[in-house]
């Protein structure tokens, strides 16, 4: 769980900041730079799936890491 939603985090992250105008990341090696949006959303979404299968066997106990889970991919800023 916890690498798969280390990486996400960082995936998503990188999304954000070339989708916000400002171009932060200008000449930096980032998700979206080396793959494209389409690619780093989808390299995230599937980081995310398996985040949440790492959490199956916790059952209710995992339900926290879960609605993580759900913030950090409805996360817009």
């Amino acid at each position: 769980y916890c690498e798969q939603i280390g990486l996400a985090f960082q995936v998503i992250d990188d999304i954000l900041d070339a989708t916000d105008g400002e171009n932060r990341d200008e000449g930096k090696a980032t998700y979206p730079s080396l793959y494209g949006l389409q690619e780093s959303r989808a390299i995230a979404h599937h980081l995310m799936k398996h985040a949440r299968q790492a959490l199956e066997p916790l059952g209710d106990r995992g339900r926290l890491l879960l609605a993580f889970c759900d913030y950090l991919e409805e996360r817009t800023n």
